[in-house]
């Protein structure tokens, strides 16, 4: 299991945000915590606190990671646990984040997933966040302008993270705690709909928002949309609902004439972190391919009428072998990761671009 101590190895003097008269402060705090003098680095931690301009949170956020290690060190968890936590809340407050950010955010994520791993009924919420280290690190290998460590360098993080994620999967399960209220409510842009020449969308019945069990989407539509330029209010089997974007900040969602799309009721609670609940219902435009990251409709070959909405992920083994991993996003911790051994045994069916709920 990947540990703080470990990826903290992986911040990497070039992310740490910090000028040239503090470096000796955060070799001094390095050498303290290598030797065990954590009171000791917690003052030097605190000296380096005062000595940051206030409003860099990236370094501030640095700080915190340091305080996560020492404490970490001590075997104070929980105070481990707080300062990931004042660290990821900096660093997600930041707007147009550079590489460096990027970089931090990533190992934080990393890190809270660890730590959550820990906790029995935080099972689930440590396979999102590895999920959102394991995204920001395969944006920072396919970008051409990041600078040193360099694209190569996240590759091999990346295959690294993934084969952990895989064997965590696959070691002794934590016993699932039972369904809590959430307490990172999701937020998400309502959005008006560009139909370009579109006139209508099929609804085709609904999709489960929870493990494999039949379909009930059908070939006759149970209901059609009707679409008109710039909408953001429509009527779905009778009641008006509002569209909110699953895929970005961006409150336009703009469909292709040559695209098809199509409506499907949720049923379940699989996705409901994500801001998709039961009842409400999903756009999703039609394909056969998915992205990693993508909220996807799947199914498993050769079994008939199974479908499943899920947020679909990749995870490489060792031997450079890649699984399918269907992952929920959900309060309740009852919903399981759907591994699936061949990639080849996967239809996609299509990928959701947004959910529409009642207006009331």
């Amino acid at each position: 299991m990947f540990g703080i101590e470990r990826t903290y190895q992986w911040l990497g003097r070039d992310n740490v945000p910090l000028g040239f008269t503090t470096r000796a402060l955060v070799d001094n705090i390095h050498t303290a915590i290598a030797k065990s003098k954590f009171e000791r680095a917690l003052d030097l931690l605190d000296d380096l606190q005062a000595a940051i301009n206030p409003l860099d949170d990236c370094a501030r956020a640095y700080v915190h990671l340091g305080r996560a290690r020492a404490y970490n060190k001590m075997h104070e968890t929980e105070q481990a646990l707080q300062e990931l936590e004042a660290a990821d809340k900096l660093l997600k407050a930041i707007d147009n984040p550079n590489q460096c950010c990027r970089h931090n955010q990533a190992l934080v994520n990393w890190m809270l997933g660890g730590s959550f791993w820990q906790n029995p009924g935080q099972r689930q919420h440590a396979l999102e966040t590895w999920q959102k280290a394991l995204e920001l690190f395969q944006i920072l290998s396919h970008d051409s302008n990041t600078l040193d460590p360099g694209p190569d360098w996240y590759k091999d993080r990346v295959a690294e993270m993934q084969e952990h994620f895989l064997r965590a999967l696959q070691g002794p399960q934590p016993t699932p705690a039972r369904p809590r209220a959430s307490s990172r409510p999701v937020t998400m842009p309502r959005v008006v709909l560009q139909p370009g020449s579109l006139k209508f969308i099929d609804v085709l019945g609904s999709i489960r928002a929870s493990d494999f069990g039949p379909n009930a989407s059908g070939p006759q539509p149970i209901d059609r949309v009707a679409l008109q330029p710039s909408i953001d209010e429509f009527m779905i089997e009778g009641n008006p609902h509002y569209l909110y974007n699953l895929r970005g900040p961006s409150q336009i969602i703009t469909l292709q004439s040559s695209m098809p799309y199509f409506i499907l009721k949720v049923n379940g609670d699989s996705m409901d972190k994500a801001g998709i609940d039961p009842g409400d219902y999903i756009i999703l435009r039609h394909q056969d391919s998915a992205s990693y990251g993508d909220i996807a409709a799947a199914e498993i070959f050769d079994v008939d009428d199974q479908a499943t909405l899920k947020t679909y992920t990749r995870v490489r083994e060792a031997n450079g072998n890649e699984k399918v991993l269907l992952l929920p996003q959900s309060n309740n911790e009852d919903h399981d990761p759907i591994l699936i051994t061949k990639s080849d045994q996967v239809f996609i069916g299509g990928v959701a671009l947004g959910v529409f709920k009642p207006t009331t």
